[in-house]
């Protein structure tokens, strides 16, 4: 493995010998990030849903887990979520886009207190305003591949 990657830094990459140049701005598919976020939102609360459901089942908690529709519907959007992942991926560098997939933090405790009406200490809601104030920083920083250094724009 050794040596496969090199020149990271300087806005050139290698990988099994193969160069790959990056010399244009990356523009982050908020799109793409928005369908993802919401696919992680209603994965999650899918089985949060499941789980209270199978608890409340008369057999045991994984006997009933297996027939809740909330299960069925979490996993048959796995692939859908990878694929949405793996094409933010082709757009945008993994330094970036998984801190930025990080905007489903927020959202599934906003949907916690709307669907399953959670009450969130204010610390709690200070963590998630931290989150989101680091998306802002993150998202709004504009990269030069050919450029090392980012330039932040607020």
């Amino acid at each position: 493995m050794d040596g496969d990657w090199g020149h990271c830094a300087r806005g050139r990459a290698h990988l099994s010998g193969r160069m790959i140049h990056r010399t244009h701005r990356q523009r982050i598919p908020v799109k793409l990030f928005a369908v993802l976020a919401l696919i992680d939102v209603v994965v999650l609360v899918a089985e949060k849903t499941a789980a209270l459901h199978a608890a409340g089942a008369p057999t045991s908690f994984y006997v009933g887990l297996m027939h809740q529709p909330w299960l069925w519907l979490s996993l048959a959007l796995g692939p859908i979520q990878l694929g949405v992942w793996t094409k933010i991926l082709t757009h945008t560098d993994l330094s970036l886009a998984y801190p930025l997939s990080s905007v489903s933090y927020p959202l599934t405790m906003l949907a916690a207190c709307v669907v399953f009406g959670e009450r969130l200490s204010p610390l709690v809601w200070c963590g998630g305003l931290l989150i989101t104030l680091g998306l802002i920083l993150v998202g709004s920083q504009r990269v030069d591949r050919g450029n090392p250094m980012p330039s932040v724009h607020l």
